[in-house]
């Protein structure tokens, strides 16, 4: 035998080794965690520094709880870092946190987020806020970053900070009042922020703009009527005429010799109830498949307008678990489960009308997935365990190219709910 074949022989048989080991899944099969940050830029006296508070919300769904003694137990690390234009280190700070509850799953209200706030102070100049959350127990991580430049931040004698969107108009800030996902729905009639302002050559005017596509839909005017001024602002402007859609916040401030300086965030306006993932309101529909029955779905599908929106509306505000928050918490998860199981599972199908697709928008993340790809005379397959519902799925692929089906009748299952 030839060295060739030799060596032929040995790497298939690595490859038969491998490909018949079956592959447990990675943090890569699961959707980004999902958690949020906010970070308000202040000036200080000296104007040498400047302090920027980073603000993180970390849901509590997010994390995998571990029994431990009489309570449920998740660990996460929270990994905060300053970047200058270079990407290059200025400071930063990593904790690692345990939080508790009595339940697997947390309630949706103010106490099923994990709240951390970060303060630094560092030399004006261009930042890039980077925040990495880490489930300890599923090894998944993510991160979110988020720029900005300060190089011209003590330029004048008038210094604004950066805007912080709010849920409401209390007059402290509150980590728990800041409205993270800058979402703001009809059913309030204003909106309200906060921003850090520090100058002389007072009066001082305001000026704050609601814009899209550079069209101005709400203007809004103050005057402080001081020499100087070293406070936070917090205000509120009304909302009238908005369509649904992303808009921008501008604010303007100039004292009496004429120095102006600006800062700008920016927001969402929905309707009450109906969640970000929704775009096409005739899918969203057709997409409930799972948890509302066929005559329901048909329906709402023959409406027009606003009897559609007002009937989608109202179906999930028969399914809101918290109906006095801002959020359906419920809707929000559901349909960011379609959304991944569309840009993971589509093959011939939209993924989320494929059997994996309904698998996961009804139970979530599988607690772990072990998978068969290649064996004798047997087809590729996936088996997704959900240990706290005591189940498990097997998928098998007959056609080679990734089309999974559910090797069972759903009727197998008992309890065929929506799981959140």
């Amino acid at each position: 035998m030839n060295q060739n074949f030799k060596l032929i022989i040995f790497f298939l048989s690595l490859f038969w080794v491998f490909a018949c080991t079956p592959q447990h899944y990675n943090p890569d099969d699961l959707p980004p965690l999902k958690y949020s940050f906010s970070t308000i830029v202040k000036p200080l006296e000296s104007k040498e520094l400047m302090v920027v508070e980073v603000f993180v919300r970390v849901p509590k769904s997010e994390l995998q709880f571990i029994r431990t003694k009489r309570v449920y137990t998740a660990h996460l690390e929270l990994d905060v870092n300053l970047l200058n234009k270079s990407n290059e280190r200025i400071t930063g700070k990593i904790v690692d946190e345990f939080t508790e509850q009595k339940d697997y799953k947390a309630d949706s209200n103010e106490e099923s987020f994990v709240f951390s706030q970060f303060h630094f102070e560092i030399k004006p100049q261009e930042i890039n806020v980077n925040v990495r959350l880490t489930d300890i127990e599923t090894k998944r991580t993510h991160v979110l970053a988020q720029k900005a430049d300060y190089t011209k931040f003590y330029n004048q004698n008038l210094v604004l900070g950066s805007c912080l969107v709010l849920i409401n108009n209390d007059s402290a800030l509150n980590i728990k009042k800041i409205n993270f996902r800058r979402h703001v729905s009809d059913a309030s009639d204003s909106i309200y922020f906060m921003l850090p302002i520090m100058g002389i050559g007072g009066p001082f005017d305001i000026t704050a703009d609601i814009l899209k596509d550079q069209k101005t839909f709400e203007t809004k005017s103050w005057t402080l009527n001081a020499n100087t001024v070293d406070t936070l602002l917090m205000l509120s402007m009304p909302l009238n005429n908005l369509v649904y859609d992303h808009y921008n916040l501008v604010i303007r401030a100039s004292n009496s010799t004429n120095e102006s300086v600006g800062s700008e965030s920016s927001f969402f306006y929905k309707l009450k109830g109906v969640s970000f993932n929704v775009g096409n309101i005739d899918e969203a529909i057709k997409q409930l498949l799972y948890i509302a029955d066929r005559k329901s779905i048909e329906e709402m599908l023959v409406l027009n307008g606003d009897a559609k929106r007002k009937a989608f509306s109202a179906f999930w505000k028969k399914n809101d678990p918290t109906p006095d928050t801002l959020d359906n918490e419920l809707m929000e998860e559901y349909y960011r489960r379609v959304a991944f199981a569309i840009g993971k599972f589509s093959y011939a199908r939209n993924g989320w009308n494929t059997d994996m697709g309904m698998i996961y928008i009804l139970f979530g993340s599988p607690d772990e997935i072990v998978r068969a790809p290649v064996e004798m005379n047997q087809y590729p397959n996936e088996t997704w365990y959900y240990y706290q519902h005591d189940r498990h799925f097997l998928f098998v692929d007959r056609t080679g190219f990734g089309d999974y089906r559910l090797l069972s009748s759903l009727n197998e299952f008992g309890d065929w709910s929506f799981h959140y």
